[in-house]
């Protein structure tokens, strides 16, 4: 009798582990019968169990977007108070586990072995900066199957907050009626510190803030691509010195190629104050090598700012 008592117990604690396992071990199961890493899913840190308890708690939602390129969402909960912890960022592959962040003020490591992330920098200090109260996005993640507690986690899939020349720009996304909204809020404008608001079917992949006129007055500029069309586009914001918020029209089609064709893959990225585009071009549909790139510098308008090409050139393939 006490023996079989005895196995029933063990029994029911292999149940009982594997079913509070269960989660972790689709992940591990999915990791191991794949030769390369799939990061992808939900990682929370260990206050989340308590969660219902009222207790602060911090998860990360990763994507992937193309071979070596993933998306981290890293969002708090909200309904308590307003969010803690808040970053959202593009990450390139360094090695079979481990993703450097692109796109932060400090360089952040993202490790991945099997149920777990583990988030790092050089210094632990450096990762409260994307929290308050003394919190940090930094340690180790478990991984959970699902999404995050929508009761209480923050709407925003997008959130960034830029300042430049005392003017202060809100930038967030949030998904309204299964759509992927746009916010972009000014403040500190003398006159009109309106919302702009725009549905996307793209993924921000930067946001900062310029002057590509050098007056003084800040714009902010916003760039967008489609992963899967291989599309991108640049949302560029003028302050109207200082007094309004307008969006500038972008001449996408301006251009004329000497020879080729133009399929797409855009680039943007600004230095020097400059908006600097490039893409690949096609010839007999096939890509050649070759890239154009294009210089774009804004000016006074009739009505408003607009953009003119400064320079074109073919930079040829070595």
């Amino acid at each position: 009798m006490y023996k079989k008592l005895l196995f029933l117990f063990f029994i029911n604690c292999f149940v009982y582990c594997k079913n509070n396992n269960s989660n972790q071990i689709d992940h591990q199961d999915s990791i191991s019968n794949n030769n390369s890493f799939d990061p992808d899913g939900t990682y929370v840190n260990s206050d989340y169990e308590d969660r219902n308890e009222g207790k602060d708690w911090v998860g990360i939602e990763v994507t992937s977007l193309e071979d070596k390129l993933i998306s981290l969402s890293i969002r708090s909960r909200a309904d308590l108070k307003r969010p803690t912890c808040t970053l959202h960022c593009l990450a390139k592959k360094k090695n079979d586990s481990t993703y450097v962040a692109i796109e932060t003020d400090l360089p952040i490591q993202f490790m991945f072995t099997r149920d777990r992330l583990f988030v790092s920098s050089k210094t632990s200090e450096g990762l409260a900066y994307f929290c308050s109260g003394g919190a940090s996005i930094g340690g180790d993640y478990r991984y959970i199957k699902g999404s995050l507690d929508t009761a209480q986690v923050d709407p925003r899939i997008f959130s960034k907050y830029l300042h430049r020349e005392g003017i202060n720009f809100e930038i967030s996304v949030e998904i309204i009626d299964d759509k992927k909204i746009l916010q972009v809020t000014p403040m500190g404008l003398a006159k009109d510190n309106s919302t702009f608001y725009k549905s996307l079917d793209m993924n921000i992949v930067s946001a900062q803030t310029t002057d590509l006129n050098n007056d003084k007055d800040p714009e902010l500029v916003i760039i967008l691509k489609n992963f899967k069309t291989k599309k991108s586009k640049v949302l560029v914001f003028t302050t109207n010195h200082k007094k309004s918020m307008s969006l500038v029209n972008f001449p996408y089609n301006s251009f004329k190629l000497d020879e080729g064709n133009y399929r797409g893959n855009d680039i943007y990225d600004i230095k020097n104050n400059k908006l600097i585009r490039s893409f690949p071009i096609f010839k007999n549909g096939k890509i050649t090598g070759n890239e154009y790139k294009i210089i774009y510098k804004l000016v006074p308008g009739e009505a408003m700012a607009q953009f003119k090409i400064e320079s074109q050139q073919t930079i040829q393939a070595n």
